[in-house]
């Protein structure tokens, strides 16, 4: 089990993302990973200029996930993949 932390505000989570390579961002959120924690911010709690200013300074670093997909292992999550191409 996992413990997700939101954050209150965007000058919290820059705080956060200052020193990190990357953030995942799986809408409507962002997620940062530190130290074996995860914190996040809910994008659709912001204003529109809130959430304009987010994007815009952390961009460089923003990974945007597409699907997230939970599987036992790797060769489950592989033999699944490679069915699903055919």
């Amino acid at each position: 089990m996992r413990e997700f932390l939101e954050v209150g505000n965007i000058e919290e989570f820059y705080r956060l993302a200052d020193d990190k390579e990357f953030i995942l961002r799986v809408d409507p959120f962002l997620m940062i990973f530190h130290y074996g924690l995860i914190f996040y911010i809910n994008m659709v709690k912001l204003g529109s200029d809130e959430r304009g200013k987010l994007l815009s300074r952390l961009k460089h670093k923003i990974v945007y996930i597409r699907d997230v997909k939970s599987e036992r292992g790797i060769l489950e999550f592989i033999q699944k993949e490679r069915a699903q191409e055919k």
